[in-house]
């Protein structure tokens, strides 16, 4: 059978605890020689900071790693392409050098991202060398690559790609806040099928952005800020399931049932639009 190489997929469905039982086990991470590093990461949808998969080879590092590359699985320029060497320091407390070989992954936001994982989750004080911060060659290679098909200064594709996520995300995050004050008053089950459906589009708007391959910190920033407010709303819906809810006026009523006519029309545009 070929080797179908390191799944990506199974990682980014992983729940955050499940990353840790599953690769951030002592045993496998001491025997690592090789790893990808990756900043701003999704675990099941959920940003993490850094995530680290080892590898007990370099060369199937460098294998993960050129699939990473080609299927567009990760921003290159928050990726590493690592050898990883763990060894105890001087106080006899396991320390592990990240030497960052390939990929736009720069030391200073290793040092700062990854700081809970390599200190808190594997125990380990965290050594780095190399990276774009001492002007590899891959640096400039991670930046071509990140931006390859696109023409984002000239207003290419990608960039109208990106306006176009930009006034959809803004839309959903309007229509979440109508939703947020009907919380209460219009029926839990027609407001959760309505985040439903905004969660569906979010995830093709994270998988579109990220197949373009050059998602900058403000798109980023805008997608995050998205999730936040659903997130947020769910909460909501929750604590006010079985609350009192506030006598109205004929007015008010017929008031909401008309602005969450308006959300659902829009929702339905914006659905029909990504193909959903």
């Amino acid at each position: 059978m070929a080797d179908k190489g390191f799944d990506f997929k199974e990682l980014s469905d992983c729940k955050l605890l499940i990353y840790k039982k599953t690769y951030c086990k002592r045993a496998v991470v001491k025997k690592a020689k090789g790893a990808i590093i990756m900043l701003d990461y999704r675990l099941a949808g959920k940003k993490i900071p850094c995530v680290m998969v080892t590898f007990k080879k370099p060369a199937e590092a460098a294998k993960a790693f050129k699939d990473l590359k080609k299927n567009k699985e990760h921003l290159l320029k928050k990726t590493g392409l690592c050898k990883v060497d763990i060894a105890k320091g001087a106080d006899g407390n396991p320390e592990i050098t990240v030497d960052i070989k390939k990929g736009g992954l720069s030391p200073s936001a290793l040092k700062a991202k990854g700081a809970d994982l390599f200190d808190n989750t594997l125990k380990m004080k965290l050594i780095v060398i190399g990276g774009a911060e001492e002007g590899t060659e891959e640096s400039a290679e991670s930046d071509s690559s990140a931006n390859e098909g696109t023409n984002e200064e000239n207003g290419g594709p990608d960039n109208e790609k990106k306006v176009i996520r930009a006034a959809k995300i803004k839309k959903m995050n309007e229509n979440i806040g109508k939703m947020d004050k009907a919380v209460g008053t219009a029926p839990k089950e027609k407001l959760n099928a309505n985040v439903e459906k905004y969660e569906a589009a979010l995830a093709t708007l994270i998988k579109e952005a990220n197949e373009d391959g050059n998602v900058d910190e403000d798109e980023q920033a805008e997608i995050d800020n998205l999730q936040n407010a659903l997130d947020a709303l769910k909460a909501n819906i929750e604590k006010g399931e079985g609350a009192k809810v506030k006598k109205m006026t004929p007015e008010r009523k017929a008031k909401i049932k008309e602005n969450m006519d308006k959300i659902n029309a829009r929702l339905e545009a914006i659905t029909k639009k990504l193909g959903l």
